[in-house]
This record gives C-alpha cells, sequence and structure tokens, in this order.
C-alpha cells in the first residue's frame, strides 16, 4: 500500500516548481488555456489552469479540466523515441536501473505515466520536456472520443451503486457472477465466503499472538496508516500458514485465478496483515493502493466483524484505475489526474451500508478508495477490525509501458522487495511467489 507522499511523488517527479506573485500565475494560466484552445502545446501549465479554473467557474468547469488532462495523456501516449529517452533520464536519476522499481516510488511507474504526472502537475515546460509529443510540430488532440468515456465512466459507475457488488457466496455461479463484477466495477463482495467457525479460531490464533508483547511489537505498524489506524503483520507460521485459517477459500482463490489471466501471470500472496480502525479515526483521502495499471494487484479484505456504515466501510469510486492498453489508457488517466487533483470522485460512489462478518471485499488497487471516518461518538464496538490479504502476481513482472492487444509488448521488470525492513509473511501460499515487502 502506497503511502499519499510517495504517491504524489511520481507525480511531480523531475520537476521544477514554478514560481511567481499572482499577476504572473494569472498570465501562465491564461498562455496554457489559449495554448490548449488553439491545439498548440507550448508553455503548458495544466497546474495552475485547473486550479484557477476550479476557483473561477466551481464545478461546471470540471470538463474543461478534464480535457486538460485527457490532452496531456493522449499526448504522452504519443512519446517518440526522444521523449522516451529523456524519460530515461527519470529513472536512471532516481536510480532504477541498480535498485529496480522497489528502489523509489517512480521506477514502478510506465513511461506515459512519468509523462503524464509532469504535464498534468503543469509543473514542466512539455514543449522544451518532450518536444515530439508536445511541442509545436506535434498533432493536435480530438476530445471527441473522451466525452463517450467519459460517459461510459459515469454509466459503470451508476450501475455498480444502483445494482450492487455483493454477491453470496452459496451461489451455483458465485465465481463467474463475482469475476464479472471484479472485472466491471474494480471491487466486489463475497458475502458468506469464509467460513463464520473458521473466522473463530482465526481470531483466538490472533488474540494470543497478541498476548505475547514483545512478538506483537516486532509485527505491529503504526506508521504506514494514518489518522488512528494500525495493522498487525501476521507471521508466516502455524496456524496462520494454513489457506483455511486466512481464508482463501476455494471460491475466492477461483475468483483470483481467472482475475489474474487477463494479465498473463500467476500471483500470490505479497502481505497479511490485521487492520485496526479505533473509534475517533479520521476520514482518509481518496488513493489507490499502487500506482501500477488494473489488473496487476488486488487487495482482499475479510470483516473480523460488521462494519455498519456508522463505523467508516471503505469508500470506493467504482470503474477508475488506468487501462494498460493503449487505446483505453488516455481517458482512464484523465479521470485519475481529475480525482487526485479534487480529491472526489467523478461518478457516483460506493459506500457499503453494512458489511457483515466473514464477508470477503477484493478490489483492484489502481482503484481509488478510501477508509471512511469514524465517529468517536458512533455505537456499537471501539474497533473496526480487518484481516486483509494483498494479493499480486505470481512471478510480479509489471509491464515497461502501454498494452497493444494485437501486438503485446514483451519488456516487463520483475519487482524486488519493497520497503528497508520486510515483516511478516516471508514466503508465499502459491509457488515460486517472491515477497515484495
Amino acid at each position: 500500500m502506497l503511502k499519499e507522499n510517495e504517491l504524489n511523488k511520481t507525480m511531480v517527479v523531475n520537476a521544477t516548481i514554478l514560481k511567481g506573485d499572482r499577476a504572473k500565475e494569472e498570465i501562465r494560466l491564461e498562455r496554457s488555456k489559449a495554448n490548449f484552445r488553439s491545439g498548440r502545446s507550448e508553455g503548458y501549465n495544466t497546474k495552475l489552469a485547473g486550479a484557477a479554473v476550479s476557483e473561477r467557474f466551481g464545478a461546471a468547469a470540471l470538463d474543461e479540466e478534464l480535457r486538460f488532462h485527457f490532452d496531456c495523456a493522449s499526448r504522452c501516449a504519443q512519446m517518440t523515441e526522444s521523449d522516451r529517452e529523456a524519460i530515461n533520464g527519470i529513472y536512471r536519476s532516481a536510480g532504477c536501473g541498480s535498485g529496480g522499481p522497489g528502489s523509489h516510488p517512480v521506477c514502478a511507474s510506465s513511461m506515459e505515466q512519468l509523462c503524464v504526472g509532469s504535464c498534468g502537475g503543469g509543473q514542466q515546460d512539455m514543449a522544451t520536456f518532450l518536444p515530439g509529443a508536445f511541442g509545436p510540430g506535434s498533432s493536435a488532440v480530438s476530445a471527441r472520443t473522451f466525452e463517450a468515456d467519459l460517459e461510459a465512466h459515469k454509466s459503470c459507475a451508476s450501475r455498480c451503486v444502483s445494482e450492487g457488488v455483493v454477491i453470496s457466496a452459496s451461489r451455483a455461479d458465485a465465481a463467474e457472477k463475482a469475476l464479472e463484477t471484479l472485472q466491471r466495477c474494480g471491487v466486489v463482495q463475497l458475502q458468506g465466503a469464509y467460513d463464520l467457525k473458521s473466522l473463530d479460531r482465526f481470531q483466538q490464533a490472533f488474540d494470543q499472538l497478541r498476548s505475547k508483547d514483545k512478538a506483537y511489537k516486532k509485527l505491529l505498524d503504526q506508521k504506514q496508516l494514518h489518522d488512528g489506524r494500525y495493522q498487525v503483520y501476521l507471521p508466516f507460521t502455524k496456524p496462520f500458514s494454513s489457506r483455511e485459517t486466512i481464508g482463501v477459500s476455494d471460491l475466492v482463490l477461483e475468483v483470483l485465478t481467472m482475475y489474474f489471466q487477463m494479465s498473463g501471470k500467476g500471483f500470490g500472496i505479497d502481505h497479511v496483515t490485521v487492520l485496526t480502525s479505533s473509534a475517533g479515526s479520521g476520514n482518509q483521502s481518496l488513493h489507490p493502493d499502487v500506482h501500477y495499471f488494473k489488473g496487476l494487484s488486488v487487495s482482499v479484505h475479510t470483516a473480523l466483524q460488521d462494519v455498519p456504515l456508522e463505523m467508516g466501510p471503505t469508500f470506493f469510486c467504482p470503474c477508475t484505475g488506468e487501462s494498460l492498453f493503449r487505446e483505453e489508457w488516455p481517458a482512464s488517466a484523465a479521470i485519475k489526474m481529475t480525482i487526485l487533483k479534487r480529491k472526489d470522485c467523478l461518478a457516483a460512489h460506493l459506500a457499503p451500508e453494512m458489511t457483515k462478518r466473514g464477508t470477503v471485499t477484493i478490489y483492484d488497487g489502481a482503484m481509488f478508495h478510501k477508509a471512511a471516518g469514524f465517529p468517536p461518538f458512533a455505537k456499537r464496538r471501539p474497533t473496526r477490525n480487518l484481516t486483509a490479504f494483498t494479493w499480486v502476481q505470481l512471478h510480479s513482472f509489471l509491464p515497461l509501458g502501454l498494452q497493444d492487444p494485437e501486438n503485446p509488448r514483451v519488456d516487463h521488470v520483475p519487482v524486488r522487495t519493497v520497503g528497508s525492513k520486510v515483516v511478516g509473511i516471508q514466503s508465499s501460499l502459491a509457488a515460486d511467489c517472491r515477497h515484495t515487502g
């Protein structure tokens, strides 16, 4: 799970922050807007444009802000070889060549993602930085297809909210229905997927671990989460090393196996933690867990107790996350950049009114979500506990660029251990899985 400041670093990498008084900002803003409307790209400053547009015109200007980001993404998808060499300079500066994707937040991002972050952040002169895609001789971008993509996004989110994402584990077609919902909405809840007697045994085992003060403190993490939340990494020892104890049912396994088949790779467990949100926990900001594309990482949460709306369930922006495919990526990237800036879903949001004990929630790590606030005056129990299973590809390979369905790229890079301290599970329940921190 990415810290919010690490995600923000990928948006402003290798950028020189523009400074100046308000008058200078107004001039740069008007120049950026004029360049955008005329199809020219010199002097882009979409950061200033987006901020001032929102300030002056409010929500009605949302489409204009989105168009800025779509223009950025469309040009980033058409970078020339010389442009890509400039992006390679960012990787070299971050030490990606020697340290791998885990050495710096930018190292696991594709060239296109770094490009759109620099452009959308408004802190680069893109015509100078990447002249092939943004210079005076670059092709103009039409937003006609984006309007249809945006409407499709809104329709997708509305359907996910109106129809719901809860699937009963007792259905004969539960796996197929869950897969369809996960692929479409980015999240699915499998009600009754964790046997309650097994859940009781897990709780007893965890309570025993918690009673061992020294061992418990070594596994306790109070830094990565915030606003009254903390997590405990489970050790890869009995009983936590068994598939039954951590709730990896045949149904969950089948759904994940089918989901990761899209990427052509297997999957394994990255880490297993018990998350706790205490009464009074704050409202998180919207974020994806990873800055990868969709279909490469998921989280699997099992509720250890009933989680009603008043206890702050996980809040989702359905149908979000960057597409891996070149034709779909610009629209998905524009939506992502706008959500990051506005800190709100662009379409209908989903916050389950009740997540029953034993419900397994699976969501794509690239989808925007947040832990909702847990008011201190909330009734029921004083804490909200979830067991959280984060799954990644078995061989943990990330594509270095966008993919074309008819001519898929084969240049992938293995993900290495993330973080300086590795705790908890050291090997996967799936054979040959790499532990990535």
